[in-house]
């Protein structure tokens, strides 16, 4: 068996070896030894900063952040939690825009964990009795629009129960609905 693994390796190795690399910046303006390219030169695109959801007030964290563009307007999540990343009671935020300029006010997306609310003992700490959950992004299904949000106990990376969750959105009423486990054991 362990010939087996180090001729496989071998030869994944080898054959890693004869594809070309692959190339992050392509296009007829590009020079063949891409140490040429002269990034001083490169055009300016104009932008703007836009904060949506400030937490530096309360100490709190916002991290794992996905943007789509669905049904004409755009679509932000992201993990919201007290103090550190990624404790109890974490929850998934949301807001929209039709511009990328102007948001709505943020929304919870996600319901307060299981026993993880800012009531629980446990709440704003790492422990295995308290749960939170974890924006893993946009999903855009037959026509539909869902956030997976994972779900699992707090005390490390990652709990027992880590599970994958859906969220439909529901344009008419402008709230997502939980359609449940898409995956158990599975951060995305």
């Amino acid at each position: 068996m362990k010939h087996l693994l180090i001729a496989c390796l071998l030869c994944t190795s080898s054959r890693a070896a004869e594809l070309p690399p692959s190339q992050m910046l392509a296009g007829d303006w590009v020079p063949a030894d891409h140490h040429q390219i002269d990034y001083d030169k490169l055009p300016r695109i104009p932008s703007e900063h836009v904060v949506v959801n400030s937490v530096k007030a309360q100490n709190g964290v916002n991290q794992h952040n996905y943007l789509a563009h669905h049904d004409g307007r755009y679509f932000l999540m992201w993990s919201d939690g007290p103090g550190t990343e990624d404790r109890v009671g974490q929850r998934v935020k949301y807001a929209t825009s039709a511009d990328g300029l102007k948001w709505s006010e943020p929304k919870h997306l996600t319901p307060v964990p299981p026993n993880s609310g800012p009531d629980s003992p446990f709440y704003n700490t790492r422990s295995g009795k308290g749960f939170r959950y974890i924006a893993r992004g946009f999903w855009q299904r037959d026509g539909e629009l869902l956030a997976l949000a994972t779900l699992d106990e707090a005390a490390g990376f990652f709990g027992e129960s880590l599970a994958l969750h859906g969220f439909r959105w529901k344009a008419g009423d402008e709230t997502w609905e939980d359609t449940g486990v898409i995956a158990d054991n599975a951060i995305n």
